[in-house]
């Protein structure tokens, strides 16, 4: 059975811009790619989305 991969559609709440298709990163946490804020994946302004293709963690320079 394939893995089910999920994208994360959100505002951000410190940069205020709309980011769609963003992927966790390995760790786990969902990270704004503009000013790398964390974002609660639970809050109202994040809407999780079921994908059909293999999603990579999202892994900033920043990070690294």
């Amino acid at each position: 059975m394939p893995k089910t991969n999920y994208v994360y559609i959100f505002d951000c709440v410190n940069c205020y811009g709309f980011y769609g298709e963003q992927s966790l990163t390995k760790k786990g946490k969902l990270l704004c790619p503009n000013c790398l804020g964390e974002q609660w994946k639970d809050s109202d302004f994040v809407e999780k989305m079921k994908v059909p293709y293999q999603v990579n963690p999202f892994e900033p320079k920043k990070l690294r």
